[in-house]
């Protein structure tokens, strides 16, 4: 019987392309698509306060550049933020 291989922990890199495959490569905020624009997979919650999910894909949404840095220059402060992408989320 083959010997079965030990999986690769995951890495960020592994973390991101499996947010932008599971979004289609599409801004889960604006819609736009990755031959529109720049993409970036973001955290629903931020990595320095929850790393034990930092890199669980159900910690990530894929965000356009310009919705990245919205979602950021926004903060944390009012929740609003959580609840966007929680709703957003909430379909997977």
């Amino acid at each position: 019987m083959p010997r079965k291989r030990p999986e690769k922990p995951i890495t960020y890199i592994d973390w991101r392309r499996r947010v932008l495959e599971r979004d289609l490569f599409t801004c889960q905020a604006c819609g736009k698509n990755h031959h529109q624009i720049e993409l970036n997979a973001h955290h629903v919650k931020p990595s320095y306060k929850f790393s034990e999910i930092r890199l669980d894909v159900s910690n990530g949404i894929t965000l356009c550049k310009d919705c990245h840095k919205e979602k950021h220059r926004k903060g944390w402060k009012n929740g609003a933020q959580q609840n966007d992408t929680t709703r957003v989320l909430g379909r997977y």
